[in-house]
This record gives C-alpha cells, sequence and structure tokens, in this order.
C-alpha cells in the first residue's frame, strides 16, 4: 500500500523496484481528473418537482463510472440511475425533497467531489387561488388575473386547451 504523489489526467507508469537485487516491475495507472459541475437542469430549466421522477442533465467534467458510478445528490436525496459520459450525467431524481434552492453534488468513485451550491431548485406545483373575472366573452380577449402560488418563470396557462396570450407571471 502506498499514497500515490499528484498526477494529472493522464496514465503514469507505476515502477516497483526491489532494493535487494535491484529487480523491477511496472504496470499503468490512470489519474483521474476531479469533476465539475457546469449546469443541472431538466427540461424546464434549473427547476424540478419536489415529489420527483425528473429526468435531470447534470453537465461538466471529469465525471466517470468505469471503477463505480459516481453518486449524485440533489439536495438531501440521491439522483436514481445515472447514465455517465465523461461530460454528462443523466439521473432521475428522487421524491422527499422540500421546496428549495439546493446544492448539486457528485462523489466520483474515486472519492473526488465536487458541489454547484444552489444549482437546483425545487418546486412545488402551482396553485391558484381565484380567477378574476370568471367569465369572458367566447371571442377572447378577456384579461384576467390568475391569484396563486408556486408560479415560477416558464409558468404557462392554458384555458379550455388552448394557451392564455400575452402571459406575464409574477413569481
Amino acid at each position: 500500500t502506498c499514497t500515490t504523489p499528484a498526477g494529472s489526467g493522464t496514465a503514469s507508469n507505476v515502477i516497483v523496484t526491489n532494493t535487494t537485487d535491484g529487480q523491477t516491475g511496472s504496470l499503468g495507472i490512470d489519474y483521474k481528473p476531479k469533476p465539475v459541475i457546469s449546469t443541472a437542469t431538466t427540461t424546464a430549466g434549473a427547476y424540478g418537482k419536489t415529489t420527483g421522477a425528473e429526468t435531470v442533465t447534470i453537465t461538466g467534467t471529469g465525471f466517470f463510472d468505469d471503477i463505480g458510478a459516481p453518486v449524485v445528490t440533489i439536495g438531501s436525496t440521491t439522483c436514481i440511475t445515472p447514465v455517465v459520459t465523461p461530460t454528462q450525467i443523466t439521473c432521475t431524481t428522487s421524491g422527499g425533497n422540500a421546496a428549495a434552492n439546493v446544492s448539486v453534488t457528485i462523489l466520483n468513485a474515486d472519492g473526488q467531489t465536487d458541489t454547484l451550491a444552489g444549482g437546483f431548485t425545487y418546486t412545488n406545483a402551482p396553485t391558484y387561488i381565484s380567477v378574476t373575472p370568471s367569465s369572458g366573452a367566447s371571442v377572447g380577449g378577456t384579461s384576467i388575473v390568475i391569484a396563486g402560488s408556486n408560479f415560477i418563470t416558464g409558468t404557462t396557462v392554458d384555458i379550455g386547451g388552448n394557451a392564455c396570450l400575452s402571459l406575464t407571471v409574477d413569481t
């Protein structure tokens, strides 16, 4: 057992020498780079449901699974079934998170880790309290106000299967 010196992300020779007779043997070791997280997004951007079951794509560098899958934590729960490339991890969020802005952490099997502080936001489902006015002309054009909570950037409104026109969302 020995502790390796610092190395770069390339293969290096390991040479073992018997000091009593001078014989040597060698093999290779592959230094892995530290993971670096750039972004964590779903199709809705950097938002996800507190109930989970959303696919998250994490981009960056230094991701690998050749000696074991990395552990991906988003908030307080582990993201499941990670699919790993050197620059991207795709996984599914678990349920049970509170609505909050949370950190994303990657722990590679070699113990190297990176955390993107505040890199993801869990949100509750939108709820509405009232629609004012509660009726409008069948030809459209009525301006309505929907009062409620948990509206986020990117929220859409459909009325009778048709998109609301000129939508402004106060978050």
